[in-house]
C-alpha cells in the first residue's frame, strides 16, 4: 500500500531479505520464533553454524549489502522490489556466508531457508500477511512534520533489529512489528521517517 504526499510516495514493504537475516540471527541466538517452537536445533543443524563472532561480523556485511541494494531503488518501484524479492537464489547466495563453507553449512542454510519461506508465505496467517496488514494500517496514520521531498518506504520486519545493524537507508527505514503494535506506534514511525527526510 502507498500514500501520496506532495507528489511523492510513502510505501510499505515487507522484505524477504531483511526478515530472513533476522530469522537466521534468532537461530544463532538459540531463540526459535514462538510459532516455530517445534523446530529444534538438532545436531546436524548446529554443525553448519559459524562461531558467534564470525557470524556477527558477516551478518553486518550482508545487512549493509541489502541496505545499499534497497537504497538503489530511488523511485520505490514495486517491480524493482519484486525483482529483488523473487530472486531467491540471489538471497541464498548472499546469505551462504553466514554458514560454514562446507556440506554441513549448505545443508543448514537450505534447512533454515525451507523453514523460513514456508512460515513467511503461509496463507492468511504467515508472517508476511501479518506484517503487511499491520503496516498497511500504520501508513494511513502517519503524519510527518515536513512534506516529503522524495519517495520513501517503510520496511517492516518481524523481529527487533540488533543494535549494531543500521535501521535505515537513504530512502527507507526498517521497523520491527513490535513497534507497529505499541501504544505510541504512530509517534515511533513518524520519528523514524523524519530522520531520513533531510538526508
Amino acid at each position: 500500500m502507498d500514500g501520496l504526499m506532495n507528489d511523492f510516495y510513502l510505501v510499505n514493504h515487507c522484505p524477504v531479505s531483511f526478515n530472513f537475516l533476522l530469522f537466521i540471527n534468532r537461530f544463532y541466538k538459540y531463540e526459535p520464533i514462538d510459532e516455530l517452537k517445534t523446530v529444534s536445533l538438532d545436531a546436524k543443524f548446529a554443525q553448519g553454524l559459524l562461531v558467534t563472532d564470525v557470524f556477527v561480523s558477516r551478518l553486518s556485511t550482508v545487512w549493509e549489502k541489502y541496505i545499499e541494494l534497497y537504497e538503489s531503488i530511488k523511485e520505490n518501484n514495486s517491480m524493482q522490489y519484486n525483482i529483488i524479492e523473487s530472486n531467491y537464489q540471489s538471497i541464498l547466495n548472499n546469505t551462504s556466508v553466514l554458514f560454514r563453507h562446507d556440506e554441513s553449512g549448505t545443508r543448514t542454510l537450505n534447512q533454515a531457508w525451507s523453514i523460513f519461506i514456508s512460515w513467511f508465505w503461509y496463507p492468511h496467517c504467515g508472517i508476511f500477511s501479518q506484517l503487511n496488514n499491520i503496516s498497511n494500517e500504520i501508513i494511513t496514520e502517519v503524519k510527518l512534520n515536513r512534506p516529503l521531498s522524495k519517495n520513501i518506504s517503510l520496511q517492516t520486519v518481524f523481529d527487533d533489529i540488533p543494535y549494531h545493524l543500521p535501521h535505515k537507508g537513504e530512502n527507507f527505514v526498517i521497523i520491527p512489528i513490535s513497534q507497529l503494535v505499541s501504544k505510541n506506534k504512530t509517534e515511533l514511525v513518524n520519528d523514524k521517517l523524519n530522520t531520513i527526510l533531510t538526508l
